[in-house]
């Protein structure tokens, strides 16, 4: 195994530690609350150094596997830079706790835990926008909290609703065949993450691929590297999108198929191509976009 495959192979722990001293951090200000309502300080002394002696290493693996894992990965630069920031003093300030509680300065000790949770929300928020994009949260948020969420002031495409268009001015791409990979390809090849070099969130990026070469073959759709991918079978390593993630419905996957049939245009309406009835009522019929 090479330093990258090591580096790589480290870095993927990342989302199985890192939920560990979050849960530690929340059960530490419970013991808080409950020695505010009630106190027993000796109790809750006795509780917080075993929880401690767990939160602060499992905090620096946390760290150090996160770090790993974005020097091995595509991903939106300055998304990565923030949740890096942020992780790093969340794993100082669970270091500096641990001393804290060690020479018994209580006040420094609940002070520095305040501060910790308040940093953990940002942290948690950067890494979830890093593995599912900037608008995860937003999609289906209320119409308010929208601008609050997705960092720039409104849903991406994945979670507009799709008003009707007549078939003269539709355009096939645009209108039906980017709706589809907004909905299951752009959060891991879009503009935030680009897993394997690809982007799917335009339709330029489609022709220059990723580092497996090229997604389609105009006219090709056996060929295609994307039709390929999403018909393996579900445990399959190399299956698009992954097990856990949003799976395109079989109307989808035939839509793709016969639009790279059709020489992938990327500039034609549904009349210009008069495509089989079963696809033009899907991509005609009013339905919400999720």
């Amino acid at each position: 195994m090479n330093a990258a495959e090591g580096s790589l192979f480290l870095g993927r722990w990342h989302p199985v530690v890192v939920h560990l001293p979050i849960g530690l951090l929340i059960g530490l200000a419970f013991l808080e609350l409950v020695a505010v309502l009630r106190p027993r300080r000796a109790v809750v002394r006795a509780a917080t150094g075993p929880l401690l002696a767990l939160l602060v290493p499992s905090a620096l693996v946390a760290a150090l596997s996160g770090w790993f894992l974005g020097s091995a990965g595509s991903y939106d630069a300055e998304l990565l830079r923030m949740h890096r920031f942020t992780g790093l003093a969340v794993a100082g300030l669970c270091v500096l706790m641990g001393v804290a509680h060690l020479f018994r300065r209580s006040g420094w000790y609940r002070f520095l835990l305040m501060v910790c949770l308040g940093v953990t929300v940002p942290a948690g928020h950067y890494g979830g926008s890093l593995t599912h994009g900037r608008d995860y949260l937003a999609r289906h948020a209320p119409d308010w909290l929208k601008p609050i969420l997705s960092h720039r002031g409104g849903c991406t495409g994945a979670g507009r609703s799709a008003a009707p268009v007549e078939a003269a001015a539709f355009d096939l791409y645009r209108h039906g065949i980017q709706p589809v990979f907004d909905r299951y390809c752009v959060s891991c090849h879009g503009s935030e993450k680009a897993r394997g070099g690809l982007r799917l969130d335009h339709a330029a990026a489609l022709w220059s691929g990723g580092d497996s070469g090229p997604a389609i073959v105009a006219g090709d759709p056996t060929a295609s590297l994307l039709v390929q991918r999403m018909r393996l079978p579900l445990e399959h390593d190399d299956h698009m999108p992954p097990a856990g993630k949003p799976q395109p419905e079989p109307a989808d996957l035939e839509l793709l198929v016969w639009w790279i049939a059709q020489g992938a245009p990327t500039n034609r309406t549904l009349t210009e191509l008069n495509p089989p009835e079963p696809i033009r009522h899907r991509l005609l019929a009013p339905r919400q976009r999720q």
